[in-house]
């Protein structure tokens, strides 16, 4: 009944009142004050009920997929990190946080391209520079650069953190990542 309301008040506003202070309305009354026969009344709460399903459904399976990744992540299981990670993206592909964190799995299993791709897309969201995300993007993306052994490109990415507000001390690691090149060792 509380979906029934909740399409009502959005299907017509205006007669919401008037159709909610009907004593015991069946479904012909209800399609009648919304100028509806009963059966496209019917077809557009089903339409309505299954749209509000389809969300939640995607909701479901960002959060299980979430799960899986962070019980993968405990497990070192860093492939399945990725691929879990890599479907919550697809469910939220504007989640910041869940991109960055694939390409911290994806620096794992090498997959450096992608994690360059993720990475841009997280210091390229349009998020405060005082957000963590950004001046740790740049920082990891300097680590990915040392990793391919591109040191130049690495040195630049480190310098962009410092040039960023100090967050979470990512200057200081910055500065380390300035001091010593990043190298797949210290990944272990």
């Amino acid at each position: 009944s509380g979906l029934l309301v909740s399409w009502l008040r959005e299907t017509a506003p205006p007669r919401f009142a008037e159709i909610y202070a009907q004593p015991w309305p069946d479904a012909s009354a209800v399609a009648r004050l919304l100028g509806m026969t009963r059966e496209s009344a019917e077809d557009a709460f089903r339409r309505y009920t299954t749209a509000l399903t389809a969300r939640q459904a995607k909701e479901v399976a960002f959060s299980k997929a979430v799960e899986e990744a962070r019980d993968r992540h405990l497990a070192g299981d860093w492939a399945g990190l990725a691929a879990a990670l890599g479907r919550a993206v697809a469910l939220r592909p504007g989640d910041p946080q869940v991109r960055f964190d694939l390409a911290a799995a994806q620096l794992r299993t090498g997959e450096y391209e992608a994690a360059e791709k993720n990475l841009k897309r997280v210091i390229d969201s349009g998020l405060p520079s005082d957000d963590p995300l950004v001046p740790f993007g740049h920082y990891q993306l300097g680590r990915l650069y040392d990793l391919e052994g591109r040191r130049d490109d690495a040195l630049v990415e480190y310098r962009r953190v410092l040039a960023l507000p100090d967050v979470h001390d990512s200057h200081r690691s910055a500065q380390e990542g300035i001091a010593t090149p990043f190298t797949r060792e210290r990944l272990e």
